[in-house]
């Protein structure tokens, strides 16, 4: 007579060499996160550097092109402005810039809609929240420079990437 316990004593007895073989594996708790975190340290490196490349670009256009701010000249001045900077460096150098900020944004989505489970699922949040809160200029200062809210915050981030790592 087969009764409902031998058939699980059986399905178990069948299934303990697929398990210690390795043949059945779970996923990796906050796997996508772990993944998503890599994929956006490597966009939001990729952006810091098209930052860069930006904003010496504009610097010599605002240099060269010799207006402070655009806001102060007319509608033909502001025209003539926007034109010189779409044909200068800084044109494409803004548009490449705004690529990668897209980039950034759209893999900070996809993390900020998954809930951590392990510290290294927190680590790729804390990314996200570095990059949310935080302008990069912000961050180029030097810590010790910073209001005590922003340094608290700084640090704690620091201290979850670095848990996890």
């Amino acid at each position: 007579m087969t009764t409902r316990r031998t058939v699980l004593a059986s399905a178990a007895a069948l299934m303990t060499p697929a398990v210690a073989s390795g043949a059945i594996t779970a996923p990796a708790p906050d796997a996508e996160l772990i993944r998503l975190g890599q994929e956006f340290a490597l966009a939001h490196a990729a952006l810091r550097q098209a930052n860069g490349v930006w904003r010496a670009a504009e610097r010599e256009f605002m240099a060269a092109f010799a207006l402070k701010s655009p806001r102060a000249a007319d509608d033909k001045c502001l025209a003539e402005f926007w034109r010189a900077h779409e044909a200068s460096p800084a044109g494409p150098a803004s548009a490449e810039n705004e690529r990668r900020l897209d980039v950034c944004d759209a893999i900070a989505a996809q993390i900020r809609a998954i809930r951590p489970t392990t510290l290294a699922g927190l680590s790729a949040h804390a990314k996200v929240a570095r990059f949310d809160g935080f302008s990069p200029r912000l961050l180029e200062k030097d810590r010790a420079d910073l209001d005590h809210d922003k340094q608290s915050v700084l640090n704690f981030l620091d201290l979850v990437e670095g848990l996890a790592s």
